[in-house]
């Protein structure tokens, strides 16, 4: 008999307390729980989206992927922040994703993201627990393994509360059970404290292997299912040997497996469900050859013949072998050759093929892992753990597709608004599957436990959750796509778009540069790739320019991302050096961003120029504080001693003017940062432009409108 745990809930009178009591024996003809006890009226009673999703597809990718390289890009954000990725659009009008993920990005109609997940675990072990469960486990550390007294995978609950359909297990988990690269099994993956009946049903091969089966499917190392029908007798005397209340515990948990197990080899549903010939070849080619892949395509086929939840893990290609989502070194590289290229196709086809075949609607799919990964990219090109800020997904099961809800910061650091927790995440999860997620479960000693101590996102499960990736601050990649043609009609000494994505020169479209702009790194700073922009705060573009004259132009489009500091010069942007050497070498023409460089004047936040000199006649300050996350269009034009500074298209009024001495006697070009990054723009620069005479204001307002920067 069924024993019901929760809250209790208005029944319609068509529905007896004696036919509530007969649900337990109802289950072998395959009538579920929710079709019998959630009539209408019920369900409604609970919110939007309860017990839509009759099974669910849990993908945990072990290791915890780049939430800000996959599904939360941040543009505008530093190169040492952004990586090297740019977003794409999707199918949704609003939402982006990364560049990386095409195959996705035609099926984001389908998906929910969530972008504000966070939590205070930077462990793999206890993270992935917390993950799991949605219980923070008692411990935050690595490498101590499962144990009894762990929280319950939100399956075994599930298990425990949703008995199955006959001959197919409730919970499946493949390939692997998740472990630590020292071996230590990850806590939350069992039953934990339901006891071990309610462990999952645990497949040891990798289905992409020729020669997977149902005989290779183990519920315990050494357990052979094929041999169990042979083994009756030996449980028979195991359980009359056992003696005391934990042996029979042990003994009637392994008679369960053995039950089990010959269930399965006995069923020719089991069977086939198991057997991934069945499937078309050209639809196996699709989900991919790789385990990953196959893992979807055999966890869709264990859903469709009835197991209620299924967990695909990522996996390992060999044991002790970090072939996981880890990527604290060269994780762009990672990404892009090895990880993102297995989960693109093969999660995309999963998504479109359970909507050819009707099942998403009633199947919840999620995507989660034990944590996200740093805002700022390490020394060996690679991103640490990061529990503060991560994405999880769902898909199918009454969820609407097309959603992002929640947001982290500018730096994907922390949530800025609807912060979501483990226990939100998977309050979300039963809820759709139709379980409530404050009623209680029992432990093995009948001790009770709230099933989830979160609330259900009911914003997505409403479909308010719409997407606005298209803020007022674009991605550089929108903003210029394109070399701008009014500037190259003017004939420039010197042009550099900065639109290159690779290396670590900048081309100058025009070659007046006597050495193509190379792009130089702080001392103390580990060499990385040229990420297309110039380096905000890492690197800036130095180049020796060929008959520079002293009257001059210069222009460039740039994106401010830091607010105001304490220093004297929040950041240089353009800079013409004073002397080739000696004391000299610091005078010159300098533009950049005021800081505390002069307590006497409002400097902060304004733009500011000046040649070195410390009387007052060697300083120029505009008059706009500039806004943070805004791209600007700047022009600095000098004629003889008189310079002026135009911003985003104000030609009647010059920004700042005034009489500057000229300090320059070199023809070398700094922009972005001086070497030893202490004064660092924090942003963004392009379409940098060198014109050898003083241009009027009607050409650069014809540039000023083709560099698409708002007024």
């Amino acid at each position: 008999m069924l024993e019901l745990l929760g809250n209790s809930t208005p029944l319609c009178d068509r529905v007896s307390r004696r036919a509530m009591l007969q649900v337990g024996a109802l289950a072998p003809l395959g009538l579920s729980l929710p079709s019998l006890l959630l009539p209408q009226a019920a369900a409604a009673a609970h919110g939007p989206g309860f017990g839509k999703a009759k099974r669910c597809l849990l993908m945990f990718m072990w290791g915890g992927p780049a939430h800000q390289d996959l599904w939360d890009m941040k543009p505008n954000a530093p190169s040492t922040i952004r990586g090297e990725f740019s977003p794409r659009s999707t199918n949704v009008p609003g939402l982006q994703i990364s560049e990386l993920m095409p195959n996705l990005a035609q099926q984001m109609d389908k998906v929910a993201l969530i972008r504000s997940v966070t939590h205070t675990d930077n462990n793999h072990s206890t993270g992935a627990h917390w993950m799991l469960t949605g219980h923070k486990h008692r411990l935050a550390a690595e490498n101590f393994g499962a144990s009894p007294s762990d929280h319950p995978h939100l399956g075994s609950v599930l298990n425990k509360l949703l008995p199955s359909q006959a001959s197919m297990p409730p919970f499946v988990s493949l390939p692997d059970r998740i472990a630590t690269t020292a071996g230590a099994i990850v806590p939350g993956q069992n039953g934990g404290m339901l006891g071990s009946k309610y462990d999952p049903f645990t497949i040891d091969q990798h289905p992409d292997l020729p020669n997977f089966k149902i005989d290779a499917v183990a519920l315990r190392k050494g357990i052979d299912p094929v041999r169990v029908a042979g083994r009756q007798h030996l449980r028979q005397l195991m359980g009359e040997a056992a003696a005391g209340l934990d042996a029979s515990r042990r003994v009637h948990a392994m008679n369960e497996y053995y039950q089990q197990a010959a269930d399965l080899v006995n069923s020719t549903k089991a069977r086939e469900a198991f057997d991934l010939a069945r499937e078309p070849q050209p639809l196996r080619e699709r989900y991919g050859k790789g385990t990953f892949g196959q893992s979807l395509l055999l966890a869709r086929r264990m859903l469709e013949a009835g197991v209620r939840l299924v967990t695909v893990y990522w996996h390992r290609d060999m044991p002790g072998v970090d072939t996981t989502w880890d990527t604290h070194g060269q994780n762009f590289k990672q990404l892009k050759e090895r990880l993102v290229p297995q989960i693109d196709q093969p999660v995309a086809t999963l998504l479109s093929d359970l909507h050819d075949r009707g099942l998403l609607d009633d199947t919840l799919i999620v995507w989660s892992s034990e944590f996200g990964r740093t805002p700022k990219i390490n020394g060996n090109a690679g991103r640490d753990h990061w529990g503060p800020c991560n994405t999880v997904w769902l898909a199918g099961g009454g969820v609407p597709g097309g959603q992002v809800y929640g947001a982290s910061d500018k730096h994907a650091a922390y949530p800025a608004d609807n912060p979501v927790g483990p226990a939100d995440v998977t309050a979300t999860i039963f809820h759709l599957l139709g379980v409530d997620p404050h009623g209680v479960v029992h432990d093995r000693e009948q001790r009770p436990h709230t099933i989830a101590h979160g609330r259900p996102v009911d914003d997505i499960l409403r479909g308010e959750a719409q997407p606005n990736d298209n803020d007022s601050v674009q991605p550089a990649e929108q903003l210029v796509s394109q070399p701008n043609s009014a500037i190259l009609a003017d004939a420039p000494l010197a042009y550099w778009p900065l639109q290159e994505r690779s290396g670590k020169s900048a081309r100058d479209l025009v070659g007046s540069s006597a050495t193509n702009s190379s792009v130089e790194l702080p001392s103390g700073r580990t060499p990385a790739a040229y990420l297309g922009d110039v380096a905000t705060g890492d690197q800036r573009v130095k180049a020796d320019v060929r008959d520079w004259a002293d009257n001059y132009t210069v222009e460039f489009c740039f994106l401010n991302s830091l607010a105001v500091d304490r220093l004297p010069v929040t950041g240089y942007m353009f800079s013409r050096e004073g002397a080739a050497a000696g004391a000299d070498r610091d005078r010159g023409e300098h533009l950049g961003i005021g800081g505390t460089f002069n307590p006497q004047q409002s400097l902060q936040g304004k733009l500011i120029v000046f040649n070195g000199d410390d009387s007052p006649r060697g300083l120029l300050v505009g008059k706009t504080k500039l806004e943070v996350d805004r791209w600007y269009h700047v022009a600095l034009v000098r004629e003889g001693e008189h310079v002026s500074v135009y911003l985003n298209g104000n030609f009647a009024q010059p920004e700042l003017s005034g009489s500057l001495a000229k300090q320059f006697t070199t023809r070398t070009l700094y922009a972005a940062t001086r070497s030893d990054a202490l004064f660092a723009l924090q942003g963004r620069l392009r379409d940098l432009a060198i014109f050898n005479k003083p241009l009027s204001r009607e050409r650069l307002a014809a540039h000023f409108a083709a560099s698409q920067v708002k007024g």
